[in-house]
């Protein structure tokens, strides 16, 4: 790491700057850098910024990375989460990279790291590139409409959960999907969210441990987690007693039945998908609901199961492969406020969950939002989707290309 005091000259003419993880200290000194370089920026949740700066924020996912005809990076914080950082160190060494950060790690083969305080004060503007963000802007808006059309989707549970969750609370986002998830699909407007992650070497384990040793008592502390995570730190309730009384903490579990950012890294998809469901990405037909009542935990755990069959159809989609588009009530009434809406109420049943006017198709598989229900009951309903799924497969997986998948 550079010591402190030098003052680096910025690479390049067209710099992209990503913002990876920022103490809430060092935010207003980075707020003034962006908006005075006027480049665009990738603001991931743990910055702080990512609902700031909207003038000059990319907002439809890292993708549209690769049609920004950048000719330089420059990182702030810590290490970013998103894949593209990864190919900085493979297919994009051509990009020269410059990092600023609190920490002394490169997070990659090459580049310099120095102090934050030695971001540049006298900064050239950059000319801003309106055919670019405005390809984002209408990107944005057709994964908006996406996640309309399919309320029952992963990514579409995902923008409810950031609807519904109380203003101001503390949000701990667990590695692997997501926190990728969150990047892409939470809504932009500022509600005052202190976002946290504990991404060490991006494992899934001690997170739950993680989230009940960051709880806040002034605040409303949300966890969001994968089904594998939750089961890899399944003994973290333990403490539960012993946090201080009146402190406010939910976790929501999106089980959507095992390690599913693995099907959408090429390298594996190339793998018989029986064995590669079986061995790496777990699949499993567990729930939550018992694991909640040996923790004593109460309305404390909530479980949500995306449909596979929607997030199918909407990546297809994306991905410019067609499909079927559902037809569901309007988004102010839908199926998706419903779900959020459930999330931080008192338990109810699948009845309570899914909303008379849903209009399912004859080939969609059945679908379930299960909060607190009796496991031999979801375990029943679950079976013909996670045998579906496995057919599927194969099939499917070239459509599953993710934002950040690793």
């Amino acid at each position: 790491m550079s010591t402190a005091g030098e003052t680096p000259a910025l690479p390049g003419s067209r710099p992209l700057v990503i913002l990876g993880g920022l103490h809430e200290s060092r935010r207003t000194t980075v707020r003034d850098f962006a908006k005075k370089l006027n480049a665009p920026i990738y603001a991931e949740p743990l910055s702080g910024l990512r609902e700031d700066l909207a003038h000059l924020s990319i907002t439809a996912g890292e993708r549209m990375i690769g049609c920004g005809n950048f000719d330089s990076v420059i990182r702030i914080g810590n290490v970013p989460t998103l894949r593209f950082w990864r190919d900085l160190d493979e297919s994009r060494r051509d990009l020269p990279l410059i990092s600023f950060s609190a920490l002394p790690f490169t997070g990659c083969s090459r580049g310099e790291v120095f102090p934050l305080e030695s971001l540049p004060s006298d900064i050239t503007p950059r000319e801003r590139d309106e055919a670019f963000f405005t390809a984002d802007h209408e990107r944005a808006a057709a994964i908006a409409q996406l996640l309309d059309d399919e309320p029952y989707s992963e990514l579409a549970m995902f923008r409810s959960l950031s609807q519904s969750i109380p203003p101001n609370a503390r949000v701990y986002l667990g590695n692997s999907l997501p926190i990728r998830e969150w990047d892409l699909a939470a809504i932009r407007e500022p509600r005052g969210f202190e976002i946290a992650a504990n991404r060490g070497a991006n494992g899934i384990d001690g997170q739950l441990s993680t989230f009940f040793g960051q709880c806040d008592p002034g605040r409303s502390n949300v966890c969001v987690v994968g089904d594998l995570t939750a089961i890899y730190d399944s003994n973290a309730p333990w403490i539960v007693q012993q946090l201080d009384a009146g402190i406010d903490w939910r976790i929501v579990i999106i089980n959507n039945g095992g390690g599913r950012i693995f099907s959408r890294v090429p390298s594996l998809r190339k793998l018989d998908a029986s064995m590669r469901e079986r061995i790496i990405e777990n699949a499993h037909d567990l729930r939550f609901d018992h694991w909640a009542a040996m923790g004593s935990l109460g309305e404390g755990v909530r479980e949500l199961r995306p449909d596979a069959g929607a997030g199918r159809r909407a990546r297809a989609r994306a991905a410019g492969a067609g499909g079927k588009r559902r037809r569901t009530g309007s988004p102010e009434r839908g199926p998706e406020r419903a779900v959020a809406a459930a999330l931080f109420q008192p338990a109810q049943t699948q009845g309570d969950a899914q909303p008379a006017d849903r209009q399912v198709e004859e080939e969609d598989p059945v679908q379930q939002v299960v909060i607190a229900q009796p496991a031999a009951q979801q375990r029943a309903a679950g079976r013909g989707e996670h045998q579906r799924d496995a057919e599927d497969a194969q099939r499917c997986a070239a459509l599953l290309g993710r934002e950040g998948a690793e």
